[in-house]
């Protein structure tokens, strides 16, 4: 019988399955424009972050995981939060002839920016990190740098 996968290793795990969800399948940026890669790259993580968060009744990670389903909302324009970000983008697209960024894009780097953040959590193993405040920072949501003075 083979032991279970501890927690790091298991976010280890997501954020390399969620990195390819992102590639496409292969290397760099050619992969970014299908919706549903980009979701399922944040269900990866939110899900062994919600397992955690369950059975250690871990409240960040519960949080954590629901800011990820969040993040999936919105990078496929469903919900309440997603209808928002495509109403945004298109009044920053109607406001300004200096913003020309496709949605798209916008979406993949900021899921990019949150894959990166998880997959450097879980190589130097500091799950303390893990919060909704941090993930916001690297979102360009949060009000400053990311918070790693909070212990679990």
């Amino acid at each position: 019988m083979t032991e279970p996968l501890d927690f790091r290793t298991k976010l280890r795990n997501a954020a390399a399955a969620a990195r390819y969800h992102l590639s496409g399948g292969g290397p760099g940026f050619e992969g970014y424009n299908p919706t549903d890669k980009r979701a399922a790259a944040y269900h990866e993580i939110a899900t062994v972050l919600m397992d955690e968060g369950i059975r250690t009744s871990n409240a960040k990670y519960q949080a954590a995981a629901r800011m990820l389903q969040e993040q999936a909302e919105i990078t496929t324009y469903s919900g309440p939060n997603g209808v928002a970000a495509a109403i945004g983008n298109m009044n920053a697209l109607l406001q300004s002839r200096n913003y020309n960024i496709p949605l798209d894009y916008f979406s993949w780097r900021i899921d990019d920016a949150i894959v990166s953040f998880f997959e450097e959590v879980a190589s130097r193993g500091n799950l303390w990190e893990i919060s909704q405040n941090n993930i916001l920072a690297v979102d360009g949501l949060g009000s400053g740098p990311i918070d790693v003075s909070v212990a679990i």
